[in-house]
């Protein structure tokens, strides 16, 4: 069971929107890249030291000295495919189907290539207390509390946070009361009469 309090001050909730190219970086990598007219065997991407797991989520980062081929746009997420040891490919979809590039370029050039792992990377609270999920909510204090969200003013889907927009009401728990609470927003906060903390519990 994990316990986040949540008070008068603002909770970033996404965790999982680090902004390309930040998120771990991986350096030295390279790709060798097969046409897709070929039909042969898709971009194997090679990180020496790094074991990439199933469904790892990356981004990608070059040099402005080189370019990526547009089947691997920078600013993209994608998800780790065909692993063996220390080399990869990659699909836009979980569990989906290896890219192939347009071009027959290789990035082959010690440090042109960042892989950038994006999975657990942590900018806000941590799984279970993540946007879409639902929490439940104990109100102790003797006050009735307001638990408000809103969106983040970055609407990209990474980057920065930029900071609350609007708030609104999500719901209000009397004291001593507790509620299921579908967390539906990036930014959390409460608003009460009283101190105004609010535990919010989940597996």
């Amino acid at each position: 069971m994990q316990l986040l309090n949540v008070t008068k001050f603002p909770i970033y909730l996404p965790y999982d929107k680090a902004p390309v190219p930040f998120g771990d970086p991986l350096s030295d990598a390279t790709m060798t890249a097969t046409t897709l007219s070929t039909l042969q065997t898709p971009s194997v991407f090679t990180v020496p030291g790094y074991i990439p797991a199933a469904n790892d989520r990356v981004g990608l980062s070059v040099l402005t000295t080189q370019t990526l081929d547009t089947a691997f746009p920078v600013g993209t997420a994608f998800y780790v495919v065909s692993q063996a040891n220390d080399t990869f490919s990659l699909s836009t979809a979980k569990n989906g189907n290896p890219l192939y590039t347009y071009t027959t370029s290789s990035i082959n050039t010690s440090g042109a290539l960042t892989v950038h792992l994006l999975s657990n990377q942590v900018d806000g609270a941590l799984i279970p207390f993540k946007t879409g999920y639902s929490v439940v909510a104990f109100n102790l204090s003797t006050a009735t509390i307001y638990l408000n969200g809103a969106a983040d003013l970055n609407v990209t889907t990474y980057g920065n946070p930029q900071g609350p927009g609007a708030y609104s009401l999500m719901t209000s728990i009397a004291s001593g009361a507790a509620a299921i609470v579908p967390l539906n927003y990036d930014w959390i906060v409460t608003t009460s009469a009283g101190p105004g903390t609010l535990p919010l519990v989940q597996n």
